[in-house]
């Protein structure tokens, strides 16, 4: 298993704030509820299903801005942006077309992470079982996807790349 390289796209992230439309920069401490800051949206996108090629993971589309406390305390500068493709996810609301939030340096343990198997990207659940040697891939879609994929240790050195666990996600209800 394997991070992701340094993005072409890494620079120094302004912390900033909207005052009547113009943006005020902020001490990159700063907690402030009103901190928003710039993050890249790739034109990549994440299955959240069967996979989507893994061709434009380093390109960037355009620019978010996210609110600060989102990123649960991880730096912005290893944050990026995938818009997700499918139905997998909706147990946990993460719904066709949502942008997931990502950190390139959250990559041990359990949870939702943007992965790659093989050539495809995805959005999905990991969970690792130690004892076993086994690393299983699940979708949050009980009902259409209920069989997970299991691999082992060894062929996750082969197959399996972890770009980051996912943090927050922008939503759209979509009804």
């Amino acid at each position: 298993m394997e991070n992701m390289p340094a993005p072409k796209y890494a620079k120094t992230f302004d912390v900033f704030r909207l005052k009547h439309g113009t943006m005020i920069p902020l001490d990159a401490k700063e907690t402030d509820f009103d901190a928003l800051v710039l993050l890249p949206v790739f034109t990549q996108t994440a299955a959240a299903g069967r996979g989507q090629p893994e061709t434009q993971l380093q390109e960037v589309d355009k620019y978010i801005p996210t609110v600060l406390e989102m990123l649960g305390g991880a730096n912005p500068k290893n944050c990026g942006i995938v818009r997700v493709v499918g139905d997998s996810m909706t147990d946990m609301n993460l719904f066709n077309g949502d942008f997931a939030v990502f950190d390139r340096t959250q990559i041990d343990g359990d949870g939702v992470y943007v992965i790659s198997i093989g050539a495809d990207v995805r959005v999905k659940h990991l969970e690792y079982r130690p004892l076993e040697r086994k690393i299983v891939i699940s979708s949050e879609n009980a009902k259409r996807y209920p069989n997970p994929e299991i691999i082992s240790y060894e062929q996750a050195e082969n197959m399996l790349r972890i770009h980051g666990k996912v943090i927050s996600w922008l939503h759209r209800n979509p009804y």
